[in-house]
């Protein structure tokens, strides 16, 4: 999956979000950005900012999609919640080697991951969770989350889409007249060919 190719001349910003669990574990996550369109792979970025990286285990990346219903209430314009949804698109897990300071994780948008929306009935949301596992100081396993907003978008050439399609030249129909002739003599005219 490739991005539009005029999205492609802008130049696009990494986004830089940062994670800290008091003081055992500080570190970044780096995105190439927050759109992306289904299909699309990309690369997430995991840096530890802390001296002491040994302790860091493992990294895990989820990619949730939340689906809330609402009922419009006929009163006053406003929407009552009905039910929220979860439903786990990608799921990864990446093991944290002792010397490293940075970690580059793949993910991919799955194919039939739904556009985010928001209308009166409907509110279609993603978010890319990142969790850090780490050995306190004290020896037991704690973590750190980050829960990162994604927006779907299609990423389709509008000016393509916009053009209509290529039309082929038609045959005219008979002239009224002509028409209204044949119906009158009772007899089924062709008309003539230029």
């Amino acid at each position: 999956m490739q991005r539009n190719v005029n999205l492609l001349e802008e130049p696009s910003e990494e986004r830089v979000f940062e994670m800290q669990s008091s003081d055992m574990f500080t570190g970044t996550v780096t995105l190439p950005t927050t759109e992306f369109a289904p299909g699309e792979k990309f690369n997430i970025q995991v840096t530890a900012l802390t001296e002491q990286v040994s302790g860091v285990r493992n990294i895990s990346c989820t990619l949730k999609e939340y689906t809330q219903f609402h009922v419009p209430l006929s009163q006053n314009q406003t929407r009552e919640f009905q039910g929220r949804y979860m439903k786990i698109l990608n799921s990864t897990n990446s093991l944290w080697s002792g010397n490293e300071h940075t970690k580059v994780i793949p993910l991919t948008i799955p194919e039939n991951t739904s556009f985010g929306c928001v209308n009166s009935m409907v509110d279609i949301y993603h978010e890319l969770s990142v969790r850090v596992y780490f050995t306190s100081k004290n020896g037991e396993i704690e973590y750190v989350t980050i829960n990162i907003p994604i927006h779907t978008i299609s990423f389709d050439d509008s000016s393509e889409s916009e053009q209509l399609p290529c039309y082929n030249a038609t045959e005219l129909p008979p002239s009224y007249a002509a028409t209204t002739q044949c119906a009158e003599m009772g007899a089924v005219c062709v008309p003539e060919r230029c």
